[in-house]
């Protein structure tokens, strides 16, 4: 069994905090349950909005979950990175609303600019091989070459450095050069 740890109660609401699986087995529930979300959210832009949300499907969509719902402040079919939602509260409000067939329309989804990022992973990072990449290919010595779509910005450093010593960035070649000159910066603080 794993603990909601809810952090109050008012009313027939329960207001959730973060813990690595929490949010997405209460979002679950509440797609399930049909009740309406409120949280706060955390854009990529660093702005944090109040949403109220009728939450209808989980997505796995570059090596990060996302609630599909439709926000009630923007009046349209939103994405929500599980990552970013903060405060959660179950609503005892319940909705009608259906999800739409067709979720992942190219033309719509993630309008970000997107690089192919082609990386070397060592066998360590087999797990992750598993849980992230669509496109692999393991090679003699054990490790893995991959690909992935991932958008454009400073995220991809952090993304790369959470393989530790264990990625090798292969393609773009300026993703390569971005990679080593703020490892350069880094090191300037230890020695």
């Amino acid at each position: 069994m794993i603990p909601f740890y809810p952090m109050a109660s008012f009313g027939g609401e329960r207001i959730f905090n973060w813990n690595k699986w929490v949010y997405g087995i209460v979002v679950l529930i509440t797609i399930l349950e049909k009740h309406v979300i409120k949280f706060s959210y955390s854009s990529a832009k660093k702005q944090t909005t109040s949403r109220e949300v009728e939450p209808l499907k989980l997505c796995f969509k570059g090596g990060a979950w996302y609630l599909y719902g439709y926000c009630r402040a923007r009046k349209d079919m939103r994405f929500f990175k599980l990552r970013r939602i903060k405060e959660l509260i179950v609503e005892d409000k319940i909705f009608q609303r259906k999800k739409p067939k067709q979720i992942f329309l190219e033309k719509e989804v993630f309008q970000e600019d997107f690089i192919l990022l082609k990386l070397k992973l060592s066998e360590k990072m087999e797990y992750r091989v598993f849980d992230e990449f669509e496109v692999y290919e393991q090679q003699e010595d054990g490790s893995y070459i991959v690909e992935i779509k991932y958008p454009k910005g400073e995220w991809i450093f952090y993304y790369i450095m959470s393989f530790g010593s264990h990625c090798q960035v292969l393609e773009p070649e300026f993703v390569r050069k971005e990679i080593q000159a703020e490892l350069e910066k880094i090191l300037e603080y230890y020695f």
